[in-house]
């Protein structure tokens, strides 16, 4: 499902070819309580890579100018959209509000922007201030990578979309989705992801 976006008033990512990775990130209020120490990780990632901005995307209209506020205050390149949350009626999960956001995210990069990579990041997680560069050694001839990270009770998870970077083909080709049985049991967008790229 997708949702919509809209540009918010930040200062806007450079449409004119100089950005050519996107940093994509959904954010709710609810959960950015580490929110300051992710953004201070973004201002590394983007003095180790400067062709690279941050696009926020938040379903609540009046978190737009607090997250502006402090895409400034980290002295960061990038902006802040909104969008809605699409989910059928029998939907309870969040799951829909995550996937409405990538799909925003995904639809901002492809129509706003010329940037040649995405790269989902999740606003709960610091990064290694070389990830864009990790990231891009490894992408040549393929669409999509992954890098694992660590969770608290499963390991090391291997997947998902806490930091994936994706060419702009691939997302010209694929949206994200989940799906949600009338029981309540969801399978969520990153393990869609896995599915699509397979097939």
């Amino acid at each position: 499902m997708s949702g919509q976006s809209a540009i918010g008033r930040g200062t806007e990512v450079d449409r004119g070819g100089g950005t050519d990775v996107l940093v994509c990130t959904p954010v709710y209020r609810a959960g950015s309580y580490v929110l300051d120490r992710f953004l201070s990780n973004q201002r590394e990632i983007q003095e180790r890579f400067p062709a690279c901005a941050l696009v926020l995307a938040t379903v609540e209209g009046d978190f737009v100018a607090e997250l502006e506020r402090l895409l400034s205050l980290h002295g960061l390149s990038g902006e802040v959209i909104t969008y809605r949350t699409a989910k059928p009626d029998h939907a309870r999960s969040g799951i829909w509000n995550t996937t409405s956001g990538r799909n925003a995210l995904r639809e901002h990069m492809l129509s706003r922007t010329h940037a040649s990579y995405m790269l989902c990041l999740d606003a709960d997680m610091t990064y290694d201030p070389g990830v864009i560069g990790i990231m891009l050694k490894e992408i040549p001839g393929r669409d999509l990578v992954h890098s694992g990270y660590a969770l608290r009770s499963f390991g090391i998870g291997l997947s998902g979309t806490g930091c994936t970077l994706m060419t702009r083909a691939l997302l010209e080709r694929l949206r994200f989705r989940c799906f949600e049985f009338k029981n309540g049991h969801v399978i969520p967008e990153d393990l869609m992801l896995e599915a699509d790229m397979f097939k």
